[in-house]
């Protein structure tokens, strides 16, 4: 997928927008059907596209506000939908390598690490949520997680539908309904909207002391 630069603010851009929110949906689709070959070319194709996002195309700032926050939102809405936890996963994961490229296009926000995926493992290390959002965007890009690094999430499959219950119901839920859970390798299970959200909050601090280093007015 190749992609001209964005005349001004992506905000401007909704088509770069919809594509994004496309494949994210294709991901989703194809996860909830188990296609995982039509899921992993949708993956990789809409990591291509984050790929080309850099500091002359879509901030950090753009990319949470116009992306992710609404992947987010439907993600906790619909705590049961299997496209909307993907899209957010997905999107939360890629906005850590938009930090991360923008923050080394400029000599006074350069991070120590080398890369971006030594940059997720420190964050990874720092946020347990979003070590799991880690390790299953990796198991959606690949299939299967069988070698490197311990991971909490190996697989797309150990996201699963349970019965909305007492540990799991909160506050708006639908009666009788069901919910997302992470079964994770080391043992016991996570709720994915609980995930997610803790996720997002931690991606959005530091799209939040981003703005702050480089002036920026998130409003």
């Amino acid at each position: 997928m190749t992609r001209k630069p964005i005349d001004g603010p992506p905000r401007s851009d909704p088509a770069f927008r919809s594509a994004i929110l496309e494949l994210a949906e294709d991901i989703g689709r194809a996860l909830a059907r188990r296609e995982f070959a039509k899921m992993k070319a949708a993956q990789g194709a809409m990591m291509e596209a984050a790929n080309v996002i850099d500091t002359a195309t879509m901030r950090a700032r753009d990319f949470l506000e116009v992306v992710v926050q609404p992947n987010m939102q439907l993600a906790l809405e619909e705590p049961q939908d299997w496209r909307h936890a993907v899209n957010a996963v997905l999107t939360i994961d890629a906005l850590i390598g938009v930090i991360f490229a923008e923050c080394q296009a400029s000599e006074a926000l350069k991070l120590p690490e080398p890369t971006d995926d030594r940059y997720r493992d420190r964050l990874a290390q720092e946020c347990a949520s979003y070590r799991i959002v880690r390790d299953l965007a990796a198991s959606i890009k690949h299939g299967e997680l069988t070698r490197g690094k311990a991971r909490l999430v190996k697989r797309p499959s150990q996201v699963m539908p349970v019965t909305n219950q007492v540990g799991l119901f909160q506050t708006g839920d639908r009666l009788g309904g069901s919910v997302l859970i992470i079964a994770l390798s080391a043992g016991g299970a996570r709720r994915a909207s609980n995930v997610i959200a803790e996720s997002y909050r931690m991606a959005k601090r530091l799209v939040e002391q981003l703005d702050g280093a480089t002036g920026e007015n998130g409003a």
